[in-house]
């Protein structure tokens, strides 16, 4: 889903463990009338980036895995 929405050019955040915090599970089940025997699991808002951030370059997958050794 995360993926989707970037290609969409919209942007968004997982959210889980704040809900649980505050009974905002609660408060957000409400506000979106989900039933009672329902339990809102994530949350993703959605929408525009406010500013474009630059991601930093990621290594190479050979930088970043090895097989049959160890490696540091």
């Amino acid at each position: 889903m995360l993926l989707a929405i970037t290609s969409l050019g919209y942007s968004s955040v997982w959210i889980d463990g704040w809900l649980r915090m505050e009974n905002r599970e609660e408060v957000i089940r409400k506000l979106l009338d989900v039933p009672d025997n329902k339990k809102v699991q994530v949350i993703l808002p959605v929408g525009v980036p406010e500013e474009i951030c630059n991601q930093p370059k990621k290594k190479t997958f050979f930088e970043r895995a090895w097989f049959n050794n160890y490696r540091s």
